[in-house]
């Protein structure tokens, strides 16, 4: 189980832009009032303020994480995280995101739920993006998921309605709204068409 600094250890914020933050600096420092309604992630050490996400991405997070969990209980395997859980992707510089969705293959411990941050490497990771972002902007991350050992990373964009499978050492493979989306051998069985993603209750 993660331990934390003291709370008089607390890193100052002028302190924490000027030097390199360690996990437990950062969720400390992810604690205090001033960050309260703002969305951090430790990018090599260095903190980063992500931007938040409008109604439309909390849906779509909603619908994926949805299809993802009905397929975790048919198989009778694994279980999904949502709603940018930190998950520790390297040390020394340390480096925490906070993917909008995470499906772990294996269950965790009981004391592994109670860590404020994850440490073992999920099979697959989506993020959706916001109206701001742009793919480009989120490469950086998806090449630190990869590297970590993610086996898929799933890049949904809602306003081109369509989907970026990332894998390492092969090239993307972008789905239209027409194509289907399938977890490959990392999910067996997973499988809908991407229009599927966008389509929200009533429509």
């Amino acid at each position: 189980m993660t331990t934390l600094p003291r709370s008089d250890s607390l890193v100052p914020l002028q302190q924490a832009t000027g030097r390199l933050l360690t996990a437990e600096e950062f969720w400390q420092l992810r604690q205090q009032p001033q960050f309260a309604d703002q969305l951090l992630e430790l990018d090599e050490g260095e903190l980063v303020i992500m931007p938040l996400g409008n109604r439309l991405h909390g849906a779509i997070c909603a619908v994926i994480t949805a299809l993802l969990l009905d397929y975790a209980r048919r198989q009778k395997r694994g279980y999904v995280c949502s709603n940018d859980t930190c998950l520790l992707l390297s040390r020394n510089p340390d480096i925490i995101r906070g993917p909008d969705i995470m499906y772990f293959l294996e269950p965790p411990s009981e004391a592994e739920l109670s860590d404020p941050w994850c440490e073992k490497v999920p099979a697959l990771i989506v993020e959706v993006l916001s109206p701001t972002d742009q793919p480009h902007d989120i490469q950086h991350p998806v090449e630190q998921y990869l590297h970590a050992g993610v086996h898929r990373v799933w890049l949904v964009d809602p306003q081109a309605k369509q989907v970026r499978v990332h894998r390492r050492g092969t090239d993307v493979q972008v789905l239209s709204e027409s194509d289907t989306l399938t977890g490959d051998e990392v999910l067996p069985g997973f499988a809908c068409v991407v229009a599927d993603l966008f389509r929200l209750p009533g429509d």
